[in-house]
């Protein structure tokens, strides 16, 4: 668990990192349904032909990639932590953070 607590931090800390693995898991997702809608008769074909074996080997290749569009998206759309979201406080209806320690800042910036 080690490793998952230091990935997510480096998402958490590295906003880019976090939205190239939402691409990388909605990329993943899409690329999945198309390509088995694109070969699903080839796949029908090769599954008829040892349907245990090849069964499995599908099932494995399946579940490797469900979890892997799953760890992408939980990495890409990770949020803070509940501590760091004790500092944060929003405006009405927005989540943009209003003040930040005892300054008033507004979208990122420092008043005049």
């Amino acid at each position: 668990m080690k490793v998952c607590s230091t990935i997510k931090g480096f998402c958490l800390t590295n906003t880019i990192a976090s939205h190239v693995s939402a691409a990388l898991g909605i990329g993943l997702f899409i690329t999945t349904i198309l390509s088995l809608l694109q070969y699903h008769t080839v796949l029908i074909t090769w599954l008829v032909d040892s349907i245990l074996f090849n069964g499995l080997i599908l099932g494995a290749g399946l579940g490797l990639d469900v979890l892997l569009i799953a760890g992408l998206l939980c990495l890409g759309f990770s949020e803070c932590s509940k501590q760091d979201n004790a500092y944060r406080e929003s405006y009405k209806g927005g989540r943009t953070p209003v003040l930040s320690g005892e300054e008033l800042v507004v979208l990122g910036r420092k008043p005049r």
